[in-house]
């Protein structure tokens, strides 16, 4: 596990198309998740973590993004490394959420 902004931290998974980002503050109601594979569970995301959610399915390479309450979960695609996503989708939360969020 890595370090993230404000105490926070990444943790990288068995699958190396992953990783999950955990927060200090809630990104969705409690007991919900979303993801954007499926679609569903839209309307119980709190409106900052939609707007940081659409930014980084905007970044090339981002595959899929799932997030619950205190989770955020990104799926690259094969053809990217995350040396290169990284930047942007750190650049993406900082932008969009508090910076006492992360």
């Amino acid at each position: 596990m890595e370090k993230f902004i404000s105490g926070g931290f990444i943790e990288n998974h068995g699958n190396k198309n992953y990783r999950t980002f955990h927060l200090r503050h809630e990104l969705v109601k409690k007991n919900k998740w979303f993801s954007s594979e499926y679609s569903i569970g839209e309307d119980e995301v709190l409106p900052l973590t939609m707007t940081t959610s659409k930014a980084i399915l905007e970044i090339p390479g981002v595959k899929n993004l799932s997030i619950k309450p205190y989770e955020l979960s990104i799926e690259k695609a094969e053809a990217f490394t995350w040396k290169e996503l990284m930047p942007q989708i750190i650049l993406a939360m900082s932008k969009y959420l508090p910076a006492n969020y992360a």
